[in-house]
């Protein structure tokens, strides 16, 4: 193993911060010890290895929001899927990809450990904040930066955050509608048997799309953007019309013509009339994991169908 000295780490902090910030890394060589409850944590060189799901916490999430792909909080160090945490090395940090691990127990605070830590503020005050050892893996290599003090807990310290439940959160706060529906004859007014009846949305990105929301927690980020795919426009009399534009709304100078999304009753009736509308949402995480969520949105309305000679001798 390469193991840097401390001041020789700590020069390649100041001058080669960025690299380990987001460091390229690779899977370390050997096997590591797994926290209690991980059946599987081993790490390999050269990729392929099992990834351990980390502590309680830090699992898989489920389904959400009709139907959902994609979840589930995974660790990635170079694109790979690796163990939230490491008994040797501590918690996995989305933010640096490094992993982070409390000094235990915490230097007194007249140590130097405190005085040379990186970051340490200049009006630090016993007390505040808490010393980590930082190990970065690059090439099979140990980049261990020594001291790093943190006001706070680093991210990912205690389970990773699952994306998917921050899509879930995101769509959540989008606040996607049904179709705002639009109808003609209007509702109230009647039309007759064997002529169509026009259905549509008024578009907007809460109704059609798209529409983007973005939600960040424990050093992860999830950016989802939902649009309707189709509305199912069940029309009450047995019959449905999928429909994957919004439809046009109605103008008089389009006569009888056939609308972009309608439906022509055979029998007069009042009807009831459902639309569904089928939003897809797809979401992306800082951590690279992807994946989509279906959900369904309501409206109604309804429409007076009339037999042709009795409309006439109105």
């Amino acid at each position: 193993m390469l193991r840097p000295t401390r001041v020789a780490m700590a020069a390649a902090v100041l001058s080669a911060a960025a690299t380990l910030l987001v460091p390229a890394c690779a899977r370390a060589d050997g096997g590591v010890d797994c926290p209690p409850n991980v059946l599987d944590c081993d790490l390999h060189a050269g990729g392929g290895g099992n990834g351990g799901a980390g502590k309680p916490g830090g699992g898989a999430g489920g389904d959400s929001g009709g139907s959902s792909s994609g979840g589930g909080a995974k660790c990635l160090i170079d694109g790979a899927e690796a163990p939230c945490f490491v008994d040797k090395y501590g918690w996995y940090n989305p933010a640096d990809s490094c992993y982070w691990k409390a000094y235990d127990p915490q230097p007194p605070p007249d140590s130097d450990s405190w005085k040379l830590a990186t970051g340490l503020p200049a009006d630090w005050k016993p007390g505040q904040g808490a010393l980590y050892n930082r190990t970065c893996l690059a090439k099979g290599a140990e980049l261990m930066s020594g001291a790093m003090y943190s006001a706070t807990p680093p991210p990912g310290m205690g389970g990773m955050v699952d994306p998917a439940q921050l899509a879930q959160q995101a769509v959540d706060n989008m606040k996607l509608l049904g179709a705002d529906i639009g109808i003609a004859p209007k509702p109230g007014a009647k039309t007759l048997v064997g002529l169509p009846v026009w259905l549509w949305t008024t578009v907007s990105d809460t109704t059609w799309g798209p529409k983007s929301a973005s939600v960040s927690a424990g050093g992860v980020t999830v950016t989802a953007t939902a649009h309707v795919d189709r509305i199912i426009w069940t029309t009450g009399d047995g019959a449905t019309e999928t429909c994957r534009t919004p439809g046009k709304p109605y103008l008089p100078e389009y006569g009888t013509q056939q609308p972009d999304c309608g439906h022509t009753y055979t029998k007069a009736g009042q009807y009831a009339i459902n639309a569904t509308s089928k939003w897809v949402v797809d979401w992306t995480a800082s951590t690279g994991q992807t994946g989509r969520i279906t959900t369904d949105r309501q409206a109604a309305t309804s429409v007076a169908i009339a037999e042709a000679q009795a409309l006439n001798t109105q």
